[in-house]
């Protein structure tokens, strides 16, 4: 449609024009749509954080630094994976690990 409404006289095609310009309108929302579920994921992931620190034992364990608690992201689309970087609140992409494995 972006290649088709770039060839549109709107003066001579007015209603072609507005039919087109309304995918500019579904894009608008789709982004928003977008932007609104991933900050719900965002503070979801962080009120887990929350939520687990609010057990007593997990807490403790925190506190004495035999348990780390981490918030993540795993992002399908990219395989990337977003930690939250508690001190600023936002994601951060996780590095490629350099450690190799072996079984």
């Amino acid at each position: 449609l972006n290649t088709l409404a770039a060839g549109v006289d709107a003066a001579q095609f007015p209603n072609l024009a507005r039919w087109i310009g309304m995918n500019d309108l579904i894009k608008a929302d789709l982004d928003s749509h977008a932007i609104r579920d991933r900050a719900i994921l965002e503070k979801s992931v962080i009120q887990s954080l929350k939520g687990l620190r609010e057990i007593g034992l997990l807490r403790e364990k925190e506190i004495t630094g035999q348990l780390r608690v981490h918030g993540w992201i795993f992002e399908l689309e990219t395989g990337q994976i977003l930690a939250l970087d508690e001190s600023s609140g936002h994601f951060e992409v996780l590095p490629e690990p350099t450690a190799k494995f072996s079984a």
